[in-house]
C-alpha cells in the first residue's frame, strides 16, 4: 500500500448544469480528488454511494428525484452501506437563509451559492477532506 497522500479519493456530484459540472471537475481535481462520479439525480447518489462509496458528495439543492436536502437526510440516517459521516456540500442558486439553516440542521457540511469561484470550492473541499482524514477510524 502506498502512503496516505497517494490514496485515491472519490467524489459523487450531481448538478444539472454542464458548466457547473465542469467547474466541479476542475476544482475537485485540484483538491486531490482522483475519481469523480456524476449522478443524474438524488436517487442515483444514494445508489452510487452505497455501491462505490465516496469521500465527499457535492449535490445541487434542486437535484431531481431526491433534492439535496433529502439526499443529505438519507446519508445522515446511516443507511446500510453508507458512511453517515461523508462530507456533503450543497450547491444552491437561492439566496435563502431558511434553506441554509435547514441544510445545516440536516447535517450539510457547507452550503455554497452559485455561481461560485473555483478557488472557494477547492478551499472548502480541501478543508473538509482534511477534517475527515483527522477523524479517528471507526472500526
Amino acid at each position: 500500500m502506498t502512503g496516505s497522500d497517494e490514496r485515491k479519493r472519490r467524489a459523487l456530484i450531481s448538478d444539472d448544469c454542464p458548466q457547473t459540472r465542469a467547474v466541479l471537475h476542475m476544482a475537485l481535481g485540484a483538491a486531490g480528488i482522483t475519481d469523480i462520479i456524476e449522478a443524474q439525480n438524488g436517487i442515483d447518489i444514494i445508489v452510487m454511494i452505497r455501491w462505490a462509496g465516496a469521500d465527499i458528495v457535492v449535490v445541487n439543492h434542486q437535484t431531481k428525484a431526491l433534492n439535496g436536502l433529502e439526499v443529505t437526510r438519507q446519508i445522515r440516517n446511516g443507511i446500510t452501506g453508507i458512511d453517515a459521516a461523508t462530507p456533503i456540500i450543497l450547491l444552491t442558486d437561492a439566496s435563502d437563509e431558511p434553506l441554509e439553516n435547514a441544510a445545516y440542521a440536516l447535517g450539510v457540511n457547507r452550503v455554497i451559492r452559485k455561481p461560485f469561484p473555483m478557488n472557494r470550492l477547492i478551499t472548502v473541499v480541501t478543508k473538509l477532506l482534511g477534517e475527515r482524514d483527522a477523524m479517528p477510524d471507526q472500526a
